[in-house]
């Protein structure tokens, strides 16, 4: 039977959806500077109150935002992870693909790198990333763990952080097309972890 705490937590969740695909909306339009919570509340048909209660601050706004793009992202790298049961090569360079893909053709993501945000979304993926790193260091390393039952656990735990951060940090700042970077990132995994070399 579902409470009264239950009833308004669901009302929470959905305000919250609303508000951010509207946020979402007027970034991409406008940029991220021209996003204001009293405009988005009338654009949504919500009171300011209301949009206040769940968000707080447009701080806050531009966290969530950012949280649930990067949480969307992680979801389709551990689809890609679990693609090719059996394959681990197949299933590190699918992931790396969907990561590399994803960060480059996600408009939001890129407006975000490219300034088009502010300094403190930015922030959010770069100088106040480590959120970012410890949940996609602890996806990779889950999936190491399970699929790669022969490789060591310190093996393993060497290799996730830095294959996670050489991946993300192309995805920021690329500096080689996207097949080049998954066959760098794929040979790494596999000289960290050792498997053999894919070659070229």
């Amino acid at each position: 039977m579902k409470t009264v705490a239950d009833v308004r937590d669901r009302a929470r969740a959905g305000v919250r959806d609303v508000v951010l695909d509207a946020a979402r909306e007027v970034t991409l339009d406008q940029g991220w500077r021209a996003v204001r919570i009293g405009a988005l509340a009338t654009q949504v048909g919500l009171s300011r109150q209301s949009v206040h209660l769940v968000f707080g601050t447009k701080a806050q706004l531009g966290s969530d935002l950012v949280h649930r793009e990067i949480d969307q992202l992680l979801t389709g790298i551990g689809a890609a992870l679990d693609a090719h049961p059996g394959d681990p090569l197949a299933c590190i360079r699918e992931a790396a693909t969907v990561t590399l893909t994803s960060m480059a053709e996600n408009p939001l993501l890129q407006i975000i790198i490219s300034g088009g945000g502010d300094e403190d979304l930015l922030a959010l993926l770069t100088s106040r990333g480590d959120w970012i790193l410890r949940q996609a260091t602890e996806l990779l390393h889950t999936w190491a763990a399970r699929e790669l039952p022969d490789v060591e656990p310190a093996r393993i735990e060497s290799m996730a952080e830095p294959v996670v951060r050489l991946c993300l940090s192309h995805g920021v700042t690329p500096t080689q097309p996207i097949p080049d970077a998954v066959d760098s990132l794929v040979r790494i995994s596999c000289l960290l972890i050792g498997l053999p070399d894919p070659g070229p």
